[in-house]
């Protein structure tokens, strides 16, 4: 009967994810009888974070790509022409710098000679694919990039072999290189893509795949304390993966067991009722400076350090006198001394920061339609590209379109330097030159959620647009949630019965801001976990392994459905609207998901 073949195709599945887990942890356990390494304790394990995206904008200490070429085939030629010809990585900071790089030291590289191999794991090919003396890559924001191959060996195992390996070596180069992790990170990061995609004869077996290799990466950095992050490059992979996380036991479970079960029930509630907001379209983001801490950009102090070492005379910061001083007089004075408008000065420090903090990737996560930053930076906007696509949203207020999504820049953009709020001037000036972005926001906390993630609500434009909401609302109305490091008693008095708050740190804690903000994106990344599973693509064959017997069911229900459509019928508006919301499971709806 239908209903048997359902239950036998559901029972073999789970059949192959046992095997498939044993794969991965049997190649991760070859490769520890080779390293011969210990575990560290619970609470020193890494975590994996799954985020929408490409490698070349995560900011992390290194990433590597995946190659179905033999080890000795992998030549600066090949991966020249690769990098230079990949839509991948159009518009890359990488790119430019491996070509600078290139051309700088090609006289002294072999083209046609294969890239050193520096896996020692036979079947395993693993390359540092930079061009320079010594294979060292410049400190300054630039992780190092590697290549994986297994060459001819297309076995599930092989491939758990050459991610563990590939893990392994990049985390072995990047502490010998380097002092401390790059971007201000408490741990090193390093980053993947979906691996197998692409690879013939992997590609109809996702699902098993990724349930090998999360085991793999579970296992190594258990081991070396490292943190991963997953870069899915399509929506339909981001949900899949999100819904296949969700059902494994390991998720998360590390990151739990480091804190006290009260403080464990309080975090999963208020993920799930923002969970809830954020799929039922409600919630709206308001995102401050802390995240893009993560993407090394400098905090509010630092910015005004380097700022007060350019003006002439240059300014002492280390004087008590300038110490005492606010941030509006310190950028008055700032304006005085300077040359260079303040909005020309910042736009020059931050060209160079071009890599999304994982902050910035998961807030792309949210399943949000509306952003409200008061950041200078464009990384948010690059995250939520990667994400929806360039031309899909709207920067407001200087590229407004039609799109019901939007990223609202408060206190202006480097790409218009004019547009900065920064001095006491501007903020005197604000509701003058940007009263309709203040309407918008007021808009927004009277009828949606507003979520504050890296602000201190301190911020003076703030006050005026959350006052008049204040007056205008009954009282005891609710308007948003701040994600706070630690708790703020006064703070919270003073928002009591208008804002929630999320603390990440327990009570008997010392404060540690670099083990807080990790603590809190791991936190994040479980939020986008509860939101992406709700979304699984059950239509997409690739992923048959992981689906549920319901899902399968259904998905049966909804091929059948499709394929019986006649053309007359497809050619309705009825079934346009049917099908648009039908292809929010699978890539290929359209045509009856084959």
């Amino acid at each position: 009967s239908r209903d048997a073949s359902v239950v036998a195709v559901c029972l073999l599945h789970a059949m192959a994810n046992a095997a498939c887990a044993g794969s991965g942890k049997a190649a991760v356990a070859q490769l520890k009888a080779r390293h011969g390494s210990d575990s560290p304790s619970t609470s020193d394990a890494g975590h994996t974070f799954i985020v929408l995206g490409s490698l070349p904008s995560c900011a992390c200490d290194a990433f590597c790509t995946f190659a179905r070429e033999k080890p000795e085939d992998l030549t600066w030629r090949f991966y020249h022409q690769w990098l230079n010809d990949a839509v991948f990585w159009s518009g890359s900071s990488h790119k430019d710098l491996w070509n600078r790089l290139y051309e700088e030291h090609k006289d002294a590289l072999s083209p046609d000679e294969a890239i050193p191999n520096i896996s020692s794991v036979d079947g395993v090919g693993v390359t540092n694919n930079c061009p320079s003396d010594g294979l060292k890559w410049p400190e300054t924001n630039s992780p190092c990039q590697f290549s994986v191959t297994t060459g001819d060996d297309r076995s599930v195992e092989g491939l758990c072999r050459g991610v563990a390996e590939g893990l392994k070596l990049m985390y072995a180069h990047c502490k010998a290189s380097r002092p401390a992790p790059l971007f201000k990170a408490k741990r090193y990061t390093l980053a993947l893509p979906v691996v197998g995609g692409n690879t013939p004869g992997f590609r109809e077996q996702m699902g098993y795949i990724l349930s090998a290799v999360f085991d793999a990466i579970d296992e190594v950095i258990a081991e070396l304390g490292c943190d991963v992050v997953f870069c899915c490059w399509s929506k339909v992979d981001y949900n899949m993966v999100q819904s296949l996380r969700s059902r494994r036991a390991s998720a998360f479970s590390t990151f739990w067991a480091g804190l006290k079960s009260d403080t464990v029930e309080l975090l999963k509630q208020e993920a799930e009722r923002l969970g809830h907001l954020a799929v039922e379209g409600r919630l709206v983001v308001f995102a401050g400076a802390g995240i893009s801490i993560g993407a090394g950009l400098p905090s509010w102090n630092e910015l005004l350090g380097v700022l007060a070492s350019n003006v002439s005379p240059p300014i002492n910061t280390s004087d008590p006198e300038w110490q005492r001083l606010d941030v509006l007089t310190k950028a008055d004075i700032l304006a005085k001394r300077s040359h260079k408008s303040l909005g020309e000065q910042i736009a020059e420090i931050f060209k160079d920061y071009r890599r999304c903090s994982v902050m910035h990737q998961l807030m792309a996560g949210l399943n949000c339609n509306e952003f409200v930053t008061t950041n200078y930076d464009v990384l948010l906007e690059t995250a939520l590209t990667n994400h929806l696509g360039a031309a899909s949203f709207s920067v407001l207020p200087s590229k407004p379109s039609t799109s019901p999504k939007w990223v609202l820049k408060m206190h202006g953009c480097v790409t218009n330097p004019s547009s900065v709020v920064l001095t006491r001037q501007d903020y005197i000036r604000y509701n003058d030159r940007a009263a309709a972005l203040g309407g918008i926001v007021q808009a927004k906390l009277m009828t949606n959620h507003m979520l504050f993630v890296g602000f201190s609500l301190t911020d003076d434009n703030f006050f005026r647009i959350a006052d008049t909401v204040r007056k205008s609302l009954p009282d005891g109305t609710v308007f948003g949630t701040n994600l706070m490091l630690e708790e703020a008693k006064l703070q919270q008095e003073l928002w009591e019965g208008q804002l929630q708050f999320v603390n990440m740190s327990e009570k008997t804690e010392s404060p540690d801001f670099g083990a807080l903000g990790r603590r809190l994106a791991i936190w994040v990344d479980y939020l986008c976990m509860l939101i992406g599973s709700q979304c699984c693509p059950i239509l997409d064959r690739r992923f048959d392994a992981v689906k549920t017997p319901g899902q399968v069911q259904l998905a049966k229900s909804l091929e059948s459905f499709l394929t019986d459509v006649s053309a007359e019928a497809r050619a309705t508006k009825e079934f346009e609207m049917l099908n648009a919301v039908i292809q929010c499971f699978s890539t290929n709806a359209l045509e009856g998901g084959s």
